[in-house]
């Protein structure tokens, strides 16, 4: 499937794609996060030779919510402190380290931080976004839906800054 194409189907689920180049993991249009594409606006922006972010939080529907998982032993420990969710995705070199969700409350993004100030986890929400599936991370690495990208569950958001905190722990 096209990049143009799967950016037409996140907003067709009501959900804000944002254009980042390929192999990048930042938008570089001015005002991203206020930015707002219609289904027929997509070619303007999106091209195949690029990557799909989504935007979080209020502005995507109104609860979306990526908790990434920077680190192997987070990625381990998730399966057992974070709430199950059908819509996980990673990269080969780090499978399984982007659990989504709906949430509401919508919990404030929140940074993780081990003694030696190595980043853990964090929550992405509201004026953040996250590149997503079919799309390139900068190391070159393909990112996949693991294993089919379902709906992401829908969770309170105080319970899943606890749940992000004792992942963390």
């Amino acid at each position: 499937m096209s990049m143009i194409e799967i950016a037409k189907r996140f907003i067709r689920k009501g959900l804000l794609p944002v254009p980042v180049p390929k192999g990048s993991k930042a938008p570089r249009i001015k005002g991203w996060n206020d930015l707002e594409i219609l289904e027929a606006e997509v070619e303007k922006y999106f091209s195949e030779d690029c990557n799909v972010g989504l935007i979080l939080g209020r502005e995507s529907n109104g609860s979306l919510v990526d908790i990434d998982l920077d680190t192997k032993e987070a990625i381990e420990a998730a399966p057992y402190y974070l709430p199950e969710t059908p819509s996980i995705h990673g990269r080969s070199s780090k499978p399984n380290s982007h659990y989504w969700y709906k949430a509401d409350p919508i919990p404030k993004p929140k940074k993780f931080l081990d003694i030696d100030g190595t980043c853990l986890l964090e929550i992405r929400s509201t004026g953040q976004q996250t590149i997503v599936p079919p799309s390139t991370h900068p190391s070159g690495e393909k990112i996949d839906w693991c294993p089919n990208g379902g709906k992401p569950s829908e969770q309170h958001g105080e319970l899943l800054t606890t749940a992000a905190q004792r992942t963390a722990a």
